[in-house]
């Protein structure tokens, strides 16, 4: 259940989907409805780059502090576990619901089956970067407070959560759901992230959500 506006705001444009379906079911006008739920998604997918960070911090920006020697901050503690997705992995969950019938009406948990933590994510970043740096825990509230945190950490990044990819993974048995389950793998994913990034083939966002990058005057730093 969501505590932050980030979750409420998407739970909130789900129920008017919803309500719509009901309404014009009632009219027979049909409303074919099916909920995706896409959790910590990351990926060099497309023509934009994401990097996850729950501090809100541009796509990127964390790696270069990292590249500099700057130790990386995480909210609350380096052990709130979550379930990584590549962009490759989620993009079988979409286009297997597309056109089934047995889908409509559904909601569906996108997200990996295995867990990791954040420090297991940024560890996995270092060693892309052959760069291994402190890992300093800060209160979420005070992150918060101070601005410094993205608009999801309260539903997404401040505490463990456990969801079931069980139903996505039933209905669509083409979704791989993560790197256990013959999908991407956490440190292969930023690998491969980090190296289209490097070599400037994808923009890069920044703390705003502007695109910058191949394109734009801000390119990846090298330290």
């Amino acid at each position: 259940r969501p505590v932050g506006r980030y979750g409420k705001g998407k739970l909130a444009a789900e129920r008017v989907f919803q309500a719509e379906a009901v309404a014009r079911q009632e009219e027979q006008a049909g409303f074919p409805l099916t909920v995706i739920r896409p959790a910590s998604v990351y990926g060099e997918a497309g023509a934009s780059a994401t990097l996850l960070d729950p501090l809100g911090r541009g796509d990127g920006e964390w790696v270069d502090e990292i590249k500099a020697g700057r130790p990386v901050v995480v909210a609350g503690t380096e052990g709130v576990q979550t379930q990584f997705l590549h962009a490759d992995d989620c993009a079988y969950a979409f286009a297997g619901v597309l056109g089934q019938s047995h889908s409509i009406g559904k909601t569906y948990n996108v997200c990996a089956k295995e867990m990791h933590t954040w420090g297991d994510y940024y560890r996995a970043a270092m060693a892309v970067l052959g760069r291994e740096v402190p890992i300093v825990a800060a209160p979420t509230a005070l992150l918060v407070a101070a601005g410094a945190a993205s608009i999801a950490i309260e539903d997404n990044f401040a505490h463990s959560r456990v969801l079931s990819p069980q139903r996505i993974c039933r209905d669509v048995p083409s979704f791989r759901a993560g790197g256990s389950c013959g999908g991407v793998r956490l440190g292969e994913g930023l690998r491969r992230m980090i190296a289209a990034m490097e070599s400037g083939a994808l923009p890069r966002r920044g703390p705003a959500g502007v695109l910058t990058g191949a394109a734009g005057e801000r390119r990846w730093a090298s330290a």
